[in-house]
């Protein structure tokens, strides 16, 4: 029984750490709705793609500390179309999220996800 209590509470523990603003993953993928981002490439490149049919570009922004500093973005601007874009980003990533770019409206992010 006590080791029972000791896998739940250990449950419990992980689910709040991994609960919280971004977590943590090699070759890391971000998601807004169906958009997605990943890095690749010894987390040097950021893949932006576009896979919903709304008429409507993403982004994906990155970073190259956990800070906020918002070193650069790349955008996917041609629709749901099977092509995604990619960028060399000159740094290591250490996080990224992917948004949604509506004209004439804020920005729709997903989480933000460490590298």
């Amino acid at each position: 029984m006590r080791i029972i209590r000791q896998a739940a509470g250990a449950a419990v523990l992980s689910a709040a750490v991994l609960g919280s603003s971004y977590t943590v993953a090699s070759a890391a993928t971000s998601y807004q709705g169906s958009d997605y981002s990943y890095d690749y490439n010894s987390r040097h490149n950021l893949r932006n793609c576009d896979a919903e049919s709304d008429s409507t570009a993403t982004k994906g922004i990155y970073d190259f500390t956990a800070s906020g500093d918002h070193n650069g973005s790349i955008s996917d601007q041609d629709g749901n179309n099977g092509v995604c874009a990619s960028k060399a980003t000159g740094g290591t990533i250490a996080r990224h999220r992917t948004c949604e770019i509506p004209n004439w409206w804020p920005d729709e992010c997903g989480n933000w996800q460490a590298t």
